[in-house]
């Protein structure tokens, strides 16, 4: 991964904004807030059971680039999470830098990240469309999986992903990075071996995922001047129950992807009935490990790193 070196800077501790910026509202934009189709606070009581940080590599490199670029230490960066849901991320990555803040609009996944931390960590509610932070307060932005609850669909200007990229450029120091984690439309659909259980939940949930050259596009537009990308190798749900063929059978499985939200109960109810013939008539790990095979050659997410050069 190529960025950018830049000359050294002196770059400010986050501070509150100013009451002014505070009362911005949201009406300046189609701004989303919570999910339109996952319900959050049910799913945040069993979703640290499937899910874990991946990645963390590809993240823990960006900071360093990020600490070269603006003749810092890593310990000396502010790290901030616009999406942080049930701080997964935050609680893993807090001793790499030296200060955290986090972002969540979700009561349900807000009270599990707060439990998680200290009561030092900054931790706001709040939408990534309409951050509660001060103009260049964060040195390093992650958002990890929030991009798909954005839109609604249809609109291929992606409208509220640009209100998005506006407003961590706008809370970014110069040098600092923006590290994303997504998915394209077609790791959607080809990168998780489920997907043809529900098909069209899937096919629906992939048409709110920009594509990458589109999401290029809108942070260029937003003032990043550096987009690199990198696929990593791991599933988002842990891979001790990833490829577990019980798994959709469970309503917990389920609730760490969003793809079974979209599902209307006859298609569940289709899908599964489709996955147990499978796992009846002994066709099951054989068609897995072709979904596995598709999984391999395209990923199943993508982590960008954008920044503020």
């Amino acid at each position: 991964m190529i960025i950018s070196s830049l000359t050294n800077l002196n770059l400010r501790r986050l501070v509150p904004r100013s009451a002014a910026l505070a009362r911005r509202t949201l009406a300046t934009h189609d701004a989303r807030g919570e999910s339109q189709y996952e319900d959050y606070d049910k799913t945040s009581q069993t979703y640290d059971a499937y899910r874990a940080p991946i990645g963390v590599e590809i993240f823990r490199r960006g900071f360093a680039e990020v600490a070269a670029r603006t003749n810092q230490s890593t310990n000396d960066l502010h790290l901030m999470d616009a999406g942080c849901g049930s701080g997964n991320h935050l609680d893993l990555l807090q001793h790499d830098v030296g200060s955290i803040a986090g972002l969540e609009i979700n009561n349900g996944m807000l009270d599990k990240c707060r439990a998680k931390l200290s009561s030092s960590a900054d931790i706001r509610q709040g939408s990534i469309t309409d951050m509660p932070f001060e103009d260049e307060s964060a040195d390093v932005v992650i958002t990890t999986q929030v991009l798909h609850h954005l839109e609604t669909g249809g609109d291929l200007s992606f409208p509220n992903v640009a209100a998005a990229s506006r407003e961590v450029f706008r809370c970014l120091r110069p040098g600092g990075s923006w590290i994303i984690q997504c998915q394209t439309p077609e790791q959607h659909v080809d990168g998780f071996w489920w997907s043809p259980i529900v098909p069209v939940a899937a096919a629906k949930l992939a048409t709110r995922f920009p594509s990458l050259v589109k999401f290029e596009e809108l942070c260029r537009a937003a003032g990043f001047n550096e987009f690199d990308s990198e696929i990593p190798s791991e599933p988002l749900v842990r891979l001790d129950m990833y490829l577990d063929l019980e798994g959709p059978f469970d309503e917990r499985f389920r609730n760490a992807d969003s793809t079974w939200s979209l599902a209307t109960e006859a298609e569940l109810e289709s899908g599964l009935t489709m996955l147990r013939r499978k796992i009846d008539n002994g066709t099951a790990e054989k068609w897995l490990h072709e979904r596995e095979e598709l999984r391999a050659q395209i990923g199943q997410t993508t982590t960008v790193i954008v920044s503020k050069v």
